[in-house]
């Protein structure tokens, strides 16, 4: 991203061309027979990819965003959200991020063979949430994911309950009363006199405008 190169090792490979011979070879990239630093291939990219240590490298960045954003704030609420990367082979990547300062706390990968709960449930052992809330979407609204964020981790969760989890609504029914409304139900009507700001017709005409 940094390099404009969002799509993988094809615009790599292009940014790669730009660089002049200093910055090749600044890179570490080795001479060819003709002494000359080439530009490394999509190919080449690919292998380099292969072997990267994600753990180290989120430990890295980490640890710069740390360096230059200070400690994470400990009274933020965690967002944990899965998104598909355009050109990701069908894998996404769940993360966990403050709210509403957007500091990196960790990520994981959703292999093609799982969904995201059980990835979550494990995300949370890298986690500190203790004294925290925890945010998920509808999909995570589980009663086993509950427990891990509440038993395991010692925080509290914000769950979304949708329309098509009838239980879970039945639930939150019995357990939590709805609160007061301080408004009037759609469909009534106000008295008239109850609206002072409004004028009558004969007001209006009346009015000096």
């Amino acid at each position: 991203m940094l390099c404009d190169a969002p799509r993988g090792q094809k615009d790599l490979a292009k940014f790669a061309r730009r660089l002049s011979q200093p910055q090749r070879r600044a890179l570490g990239i080795r001479r060819d027979r003709h002494g000359h630093y080439p530009a490394p291939s999509p190919s080449t990219w690919c292998r380099l990819f292969q072997e990267i240590d994600s753990v180290r490298l989120e430990a890295v960045l980490s640890e710069v965003q740390q360096r230059l954003r200070g400690p994470a704030p400990q009274d933020e609420l965690i967002s944990v959200d899965g998104k598909e990367p355009k050109h990701g082979g069908g894998q996404s990547i769940l993360s966990a991020v403050g709210v509403p300062s957007q500091y990196y706390l960790a990520s994981a990968i959703v292999e093609t063979k799982t969904n995201e709960i059980p990835v979550a449930r494990q995300l949370f052992k890298d986690l500190d949430l203790r004294g925290r809330f925890v945010a998920l979407d509808a999909l995570h609204t589980q009663a086993e994911t509950g427990r891990e964020v509440v038993l395991e981790g010692g925080g509290d969760y914000l769950l979304t309950a949708k329309g098509n989890q009838p239980t879970v609504h039945e639930t939150l029914q019995k357990l939590l009363p709805a609160p007061q409304a301080d408004f009037p139900p759609l469909g009534s009507r106000r008295p008239r006199n109850t609206a002072p700001w409004r004028k009558t017709r004969s007001a209006w005409r009346a009015a000096p405008w």
